[in-house]
């Protein structure tokens, strides 16, 4: 299997590729800020540059690369930075999804489309499962609700890619919670209090925000498999909440 993924130069993109690569299937990487990828076990991958927001421009590199699959990571995926760049979240995040997904429609051939949503695609309105001392469960079923700028534009982009089915053009919507592991930037929580707590272990004082937050946190080589095997085993069902 050829698979094609879009936004391959951030945390998740080498994480996936040498997932991809070790279950055999040939990659495609393309990315906005990035030529080479490093990937995990020290090796290197070539990087295809590609703007999503350039419409004619991914048209022709999947006409040219021909990809069975697409993974779809290519966003704006800061909830801080999203607020304060909306016009930006509006071309990457909608527009650019539309791209993709016109790019991939149009090929001459059966293309299974992984779009990578978010969880915050819920919201408190969403929480209708159960509650577990005041851990709240969602589920696929949960009605999304987005709060936040971010989640908005990554559900208008779930909408975008069901626009497109087709029997030639199978989407599936994954809706990851917080990832965690090697090589996240330091302004996401996890890495921040890294490195924070590096910075003080001779002594000192941490800044931290609330600490009576729930947050669920999994590890990004648990993520990216749980993507490798939606590819492999083309389920029926076609939303996945990913998370611990």
């Amino acid at each position: 299997m050829k698979v094609l993924v879009t936004g391959a130069g951030g945390f998740v993109g080498r994480h996936l590729a040498l997932e991809l690569i070790t279950a055999g299937m040939d990659l495609v990487l393309t990315s906005d800020n990035a030529d080479v990828m490093q990937l995990p076990n020290g090796k290197s991958l070539p990087i295809i540059k590609c703007n999503i927001t350039d419409r004619q421009a991914t048209g022709q590199i999947f006409k040219e690369t021909s990809p069975d699959a697409v993974v779809h990571l290519a966003a704006i995926s800061h909830v801080v930075n999203a607020e304060n760049a909306r016009e930006v979240l509006s071309d990457i995040n909608i527009v650019g999804t539309h791209n993709v997904c016109s790019a991939a429609a149009a090929l001459d051939k059966n293309v299974k489309f992984l779009f990578v949503s978010t969880s915050l695609v819920y919201g408190p309105n969403s929480y209708n499962v159960t509650k577990n001392d005041q851990i709240f469960l969602l589920n696929e079923s949960s009605l999304p609700h987005p709060e936040s700028t971010y989640g908005a534009s990554k559900l208008a982009g779930e909408y975008i890619c069901r626009s497109f089915a087709s029997d030639r053009f199978k989407p599936y919507i994954v809706r990851p919670f917080n990832h965690i592991g090697p090589g996240q930037h330091e302004n996401f929580v996890c890495p921040s209090l890294a490195f924070k707590i590096a910075a003080t272990e001779d002594g000192g004082t941490i800044k931290v925000g609330n600490l009576k937050t729930y947050r669920d946190f999994t590890d990004v080589r648990d993520v990216v498999r749980a993507y490798r095997l939606i590819l492999e085993l083309n389920p029926a069902d076609d939303v996945f909440v990913i998370g611990s």
